[in-house]
């Protein structure tokens, strides 16, 4: 009976592909920065070489960038179909809409979060052969080039010698 009744209302239809579109690409833009922020830094982290570690990561990071951006479509293009298919939900069950609000607010709080990161990755990669401790911690030699280097964002090469 439940059954009947769900079909009736279109509640219980689907459309499978959107669905697995909006739930994949949700699942590798997640994984995939979650992976890349603990196992990639991570591991470029221990690098030998000090001055190497940026770009190690930067490596892997642009490597990654045109699948995020694909999973990013694929959740986007998955989601706004399965809002569209179910738009009279939308609007006529209690609670569907400021839930589908709520999911949308923090899609776009995720956009700009991965934007951000993206923008201040890029930051890093320019930073060339800095030394530092981590990925994410700068060392001891890292503040000395940025004090030494600070006066110098005019050079030619826009590089600081140092």
């Amino acid at each position: 009976m439940m059954a009947n009744t769900m079909k009736s209302n279109g509640i219980g239809e689907r459309d499978t592909i959107l669905r697995s579109m909006h739930d994949t690409g949700l699942a590798a833009w997640f994984g995939g920065s979650l992976m890349g922020a603990v196992g990639l830094n991570g591991a470029a982290g221990k690098v030998g070489n000090p001055r190497e570690r940026l770009a190690v990561s930067s490596i892997g990071w642009d490597r990654w960038a045109p699948v995020n951006l694909a999973a990013i479509g694929a959740h986007l293009i998955g989601a706004t179909g399965i809002l569209a298919s179910e738009r009279r939900r939308v609007v006529g069950q209690r609670g569907v809409g400021a839930m589908s609000v709520a999911k949308t607010a923090l899609t776009v709080a995720a956009l700009g979060a991965t934007a951000y990161t993206r923008k201040l990755g890029k930051e890093l990669e320019q930073a060339a052969e800095v030394p530092v401790e981590g990925v994410t911690e700068p060392s001891a030699d890292t503040l000395l080039k940025s004090a030494l280097c600070s006066d110098i964002s005019g050079s030619p090469s826009g590089r600081c010698p140092y």
